[in-house]
């Protein structure tokens, strides 16, 4: 990584009291070290820390409740309260919406785009990319064009229809509730596919969405606490049949590799749902 095994950066980790893999990661994404992003505050608090994954869990408490020890610099640690605890991890978020930071809301741009539109704007594009298909396509005949284009348009109406789209919630909760790993200043797509994961393995966070005030992200009701799985289910099944058509006439027409492969990281993400929604042990908590 461009250091020898005698450099001072081996012995840090020694200093700041951190394992080594967390300060490889936090410190050194890139091979350059990162002095400014040592928050020397905090470091009285990694003795104590249980460090397991990608994350640790908080050893000091306020009012009962755990308090933020993360990579945020201390300055702007009185904003950020505890939100929930999520298998092994803590979350938090910021005690107002409107300091969550402008870098974090404009990072995250795509999911506000999804939520205006009430569909992912990935969908409209490979939706329209679909019927150009349909259209040049020789190898369909003139009744079946017409046909595969009615399907499409079916689809795509009755998915903007959706009166409550639970992925978009559970999006945006990753935009307004970060770990003490994550760096609240950014939104990192594949850090936070990893959170929803996280979140669908140990299924112990849909009760808390559905409790918060209707100020929040998720509306409450009783018929959807009782139907989470199952408003999940619904529309993740919709939304890969709705894929799945359009990487299928798309594909008769050579599209271009970037299109493709941006449908197939788009179904890793409905598969992330799908499983999420299969797992009946997430009203139980």
């Amino acid at each position: 990584m461009g250091f020898e095994t005698v450099s001072p950066l081996h012995l840090l980790p020694k200093y700041l009291d951190i394992p080594f893999d967390v300060f490889f990661v936090r410190y050194l994404p890139e091979g350059k070290f990162d002095w400014m992003g040592i928050n020397w505050n905090r470091l009285k608090f990694w003795s104590a820390a249980n460090v397991a994954g990608d994350t640790r869990q908080v050893v000091e408490v306020d009012n009962g409740l755990p308090t933020y020890n993360g990579t945020a610099e201390r300055k702007h640690w009185d904003k950020i309260r505890f939100a929930f605890r999520s298998g092994n991890r803590n979350y938090f978020c910021f005690d107002h919406d409107i300091n969550i930071p402008y870098e974090r809301m404009h990072a995250a741009i795509d999911i506000y785009r999804e939520l205006d539109a009430a569909i992912n704007p990935i969908y409209l594009d490979s939706h329209c990319k679909a019927v150009d298909s349909v259209l040049e396509s020789e190898k369909i005949k003139i009744n079946k064009k017409l046909i595969e284009i009615g399907i499409l348009n079916a689809r795509l109406k009755e998915r903007k229809e959706l009166a409550i789209s639970i992925q978009i919630q559970v999006k945006l909760a990753t935009v307004k509730y970060f770990d003490e790993v994550e760096n609240p200043f950014d939104y990192q797509h594949l850090y936070n596919k990893n959170k929803i994961e996280h979140w669908a393995k140990n299924a112990d966070v849909p009760t808390f969405f559905l409790n918060l005030p209707q100020s929040q992200y998720l509306s409450t009701g009783e018929e959807l606490q009782k139907s989470l799985t199952t408003f999940l289910q619904g529309e993740t099944l919709m939304n890969l049949k709705m894929l799945e058509h359009h990487i299928t006439l798309l594909a008769l027409e050579d599209s271009s590799p970037d299109t493709m492969k941006i449908l197939a990281l788009q179904k890793e993400w409905e598969s992330t749902f799908l499983d999420w929604s299969n797992n009946h042990s997430t009203l139980t908590t």
